[in-house]
C-alpha cells in the first residue's frame, strides 16, 4: 500500500471517467484520496469519446460536465475546501476527432499544468486492463498511477494480472500504489438502470446538486 506521507509537491490526482452520471462513489474516492493526503487536488475529467466504451454515453458531454462540476463543487462546499481543490476539466472535448485516449489527456494536462505533478487516478478493473491501454508503457512510465480497489474485488487476481503483463519493477510499482480504501459499491450503470425501473430509487446514489440537476434537465428518460 501507498505510504500517505508523500512530500507535499503540488500532486494533482487526474480522475477520468465517463460521469454518466456522477455518483456518491465518484464523491467518496475524490474525498478519500484528498483527506488521506494522497494528492493536494483532484481534477475531474469527463470523457468525450471514451474508447473502451461499446456504446456512447446516455447524456450528452456539456450534460456530463455540469453534472460533474456541481458535484465537484458540493464536495468543496461539504469539508470547506477552496474550489482549486477539486475541479472539472473540459479538456477531452479540445483533443479533437476520435477516441479520447487516456495518454493523449494526460500530455494535454502535462501542457496546461505546467510544474504540477500529475498521478493518474484510476479503479481497479482498470489497473487490470492498462497494459491494453493506448501507449501503455509510456502512461506506467511516466506518471505515477494510483489505484482505488473496487468493493468485493480480487486482490490476488489482480496482483497476479499485474504481474503477468509487466516488467517486475513496473508490476511492483503499480501494485504498490493501490490505495488502502474501497470504492463505494454503486456505479453509473446501476444508476441509469434505476431510472428504467425506478427513477426515485436513484436519488439515493446521487448528490442532491446533481439529482436536481437530472430532473430538471430530463435526463435519463426522467419526466421534465
Amino acid at each position: 500500500m501507498l505510504d500517505a506521507r508523500l512530500e507535499n509537491c503540488g500532486r494533482l490526482a487526474v480522475f477520468g471517467g465517463t460521469f454518466d452520471p456522477p455518483h456518491v462513489g465518484h464523491a467518496a474516492i475524490v474525498d478519500s484520496v484528498l483527506s488521506g493526503g494522497w494528492a493536494d487536488s483532484v481534477v475531474l475529467v469527463p470523457a468525450a469519446r471514451p474508447p473502451h466504451k461499446t456504446s456512447r454515453p446516455v447524456a450528452d458531454f456539456p450534460d456530463r460536465m455540469e453534472m460533474t462540476r456541481l458535484m465537484a463543487e458540493s464536495i468543496s462546499s461539504q469539508r470547506g475546501w477552496s474550489s482549486a481543490r477539486v475541479s472539472v476539466s473540459d479538456v477531452e472535448s479540445r483533443l479533437g476527432e476520435g477516441p479520447t485516449y487516456t495518454h493523449n489527456m494526460m500530455l494535454a494536462l502535462d501542457r496546461e499544468f505546467d510544474g504540477v505533478e500529475l498521478l493518474l487516478l484510476v479503479g481497479g478493473d482498470s489497473l487490470g486492463m492498462l497494459h491494453s491501454w493506448h501507449a501503455a508503457r509510456e502512461i506506467a512510465e511516466r506518471w505515477r498511477v494510483l489505484t482505488f480497489p473496487r468493493t468485493g474485488g480480487d486482490a490476488h487476481s489482480l496482483e497476479k494480472v499485474v504481474r503477468e503483463n509487466w516488467p517486475s519493477a513496473v508490476a511492483s510499482r503499480l501494485l504498490d500504489s493501490i490505495l488502502p480504501f474501497e470504492m463505494v459499491d454503486v456505479s453509473s450503470s446501476m444508476i441509469r438502470g434505476c431510472f428504467q425501473e425506478d427513477g426515485d430509487a436513484a436519488s439515493a446514489y446521487l448528490l442532491r446538486e446533481v439529482w436536481d440537476y437530472i430532473k430538471r434537465k430530463g435526463l435519463y428518460n426522467w419526466p421534465k
